[in-house]
């Protein structure tokens, strides 16, 4: 079921804008659910080479593919994908990572395992706020 995320408000925007200063290119991103990834997402479009390492693809991972930051091809011969452990957005995310192999599906117990987690480099977390989903 497609489920069309709230446009974020200014304030959370700028928190976004503040949270994507914390990455840099080639780091691996985790977003979490609501407007404040979706924020963050908008801020990053100038990074290189961002791997993406989180519990849930939001439509946010689009925009990141789209405009060349989030790096889902290969890095040293072997293909490089997101990861994550489920996805919740629009129908168009759905469409897209349909059998897509640059997108891995794995259980939370593996892609929250810290010492999964600890063999990204420049690994980069940003968790909603309960409050701005």
């Amino acid at each position: 079921m497609a489920v069309e995320q709230a446009e974020p408000t200014e304030v959370l925007r700028r928190v976004g804008q503040n949270l994507a200063r914390l990455v840099e290119d080639g780091s691996t991103i985790e977003c979490g659910i609501g407007r404040i990834p979706q924020a963050m997402a908008e801020f990053l479009h100038d990074k290189k080479e961002l791997g993406i390492h989180t519990e849930m693809f939001g439509d946010w991972i689009l925009e990141l593919i789209e405009c060349g930051a989030g790096d889902l091809h290969e890095e040293n011969h072997q293909p490089r994908q997101g990861v994550a452990s489920f996805c919740m957005g629009s129908q168009r995310l759905y469409d897209y990572i349909n059998n897509n192999p640059m997108f891995e599906f794995h259980p939370t117990e593996y892609v929250n395992d810290p010492f999964i987690i600890a063999q990204h480099d420049k690994m980069v977390a940003s968790t909603s706020d309960w409050r701005s989903t």
